[in-house]
């Protein structure tokens, strides 16, 4: 049924934030800055920006979860 299916559509969506997020978390831990970062994802640095402001404000722990729920 539809609510099932956006149940699940929700869940893939969070998991593939998620995902995203701990990619930039290991960016940011190789001394990546936001540039290089899009950049190496092939992204418009705009896209990128909203998740690596989190990850930053996030340092030194890098909770993914919290992340995400910072972005929400």
């Amino acid at each position: 049924d539809s609510s099932t299916s956006r149940g699940l559509g929700d869940v893939y969506k969070r998991q593939m934030q998620e995902k995203e997020i701990a990619l930039i978390v290991k960016k940011v831990r190789r001394g990546k800055n936001l540039q290089t970062i899009a950049d190496e994802l092939e992204e418009p640095v705009d896209e990128v920006r909203k998740i690596y402001e989190a990850v930053m404000k996030a340092a030194p722990d890098y909770d993914i979860k919290m992340i995400r729920e910072s972005l929400a």
